[in-house]
C-alpha cells in the first residue's frame, strides 16, 4: 500500500473521530470565516446542547442566535481574532440563553453591541476587544435592551462604554 495514501486515510479517520467526539460531547467549533454562518463550524452554530468554541481567525458583522430550545448555550473564545466590517452586533430572537466568553484573542471592530437579555457577554482573562476605526462620535461597546456585559479581566481600548436602561437612557463611561 501506498504511504501517502495510507497515512492520508489515516488522518481522514482521526478527523472523522474527533468531529464525533466534539458533536457527542455536545460541542461544535468554529474553523474559519463568517461566525454567524452554520457551515463554518464543524457540528452547526451553538445551541443549546452543542456549545461553541472558538480558538481561530473568524469574521462577524451580526449574529442571531434565533434559537427558541429551552436552555443555555455557552460560546467559550480562547484565541483567534475576530474582526467585524463595522458593528457587531450580537441578540438572540429566540427564548435560549446565550452565555458568550472571551477569555483569550482579540475582536476588533468599529462599534460592539450585545442587543437583548437572552445574551451575556464576558470578558475574562487575556481577552481584548480593540475598536481600531473610529466612527463618528466615537467607538462604543453598547449594551441595550437588558443585554449583559460581564468585564472580570481582559483589556478594552479606545472605546466609549454605552448602558441603556429601560427608559431609554444611556450612560456613557469613558
Amino acid at each position: 500500500m501506498n504511504f501517502n495514501r495510507a497515512r492520508s486515510a489515516c488522518l481522514h479517520v482521526l478527523g472523522l473521530a474527533l468531529v464525533g467526539i466534539a458533536q457527542l460531547h455536545g460541542v461544535t467549533a468554529f474553523v474559519s470565516g463568517d461566525i454567524s454562518t452554520g457551515s463554518h463550524w464543524t457540528n452547526g452554530l451553538p445551541n443549546v446542547g452543542n456549545n461553541g468554541s472558538i480558538a481561530v481567525p473568524g469574521t462577524l458583522g451580526e449574529i442571531n442566535f434565533g434559537n427558541s430550545s429551552a436552555g443555555t448555550v455557552t460560546v467559550s473564545h480562547t484565541a483567534g481574532t475576530i474582526t467585524g466590517s463595522g458593528t457587531i452586533n450580537m441578540y438572540n430572537t429566540g427564548s435560549a440563553l446565550y452565555q458568550w466568553t472571551q477569555s483569550g484573542g482579540i475582536v476588533s471592530a468599529s462599534n460592539f453591541m450585545v442587543i437583548n437579555d437572552r445574551v451575556t457577554y464576558e470578558l475574562t482573562g487575556t481577552g481584548s476587544i480593540h475598536f481600531a476605526v473610529a466612527t463618528t462620535g466615537g467607538s462604543r461597546l453598547q449594551v441595550v435592551n437588558a443585554g449583559a456585559w460581564v468585564q472580570s479581566g481582559g483589556t478594552t481600548d479606545g472605546i466609549a462604554l454605552a448602558f441603556e436602561n429601560p427608559s431609554g437612557r444611556r450612560i456613557f463611561f469613558r
